[in-house]
């Protein structure tokens, strides 16, 4: 465990969904606001009652989940 002199917001999530769409653990951090050029070509779907995961519609590859 770190000492917590450095705050850090960071997650590390190994559930099967994960795995699945990352090869290995996600890691996660939390970010206030952030803009993406490009979303309109940014795919969603909901894979929990809790997360929605984003991806890329043309080749498939996993960008980012969005806690809902």
């Amino acid at each position: 465990m770190p000492c917590g002199a450095v705050e850090t917001d960071h997650h590390v999530c190994h559930c099967s969904v994960c795995r699945r769409s990352t090869g290995g653990p996600r890691l996660a951090w939390s970010v206030g606001s952030v803009k993406f050029i490009g979303d309109e070509h940014m795919s969603r779907y909901k894979s929990s009652d809790w997360t929605e995961r984003c991806f890329c519609p043309k080749c498939g590859s996993s960008l980012f989940y969005y806690m809902t």
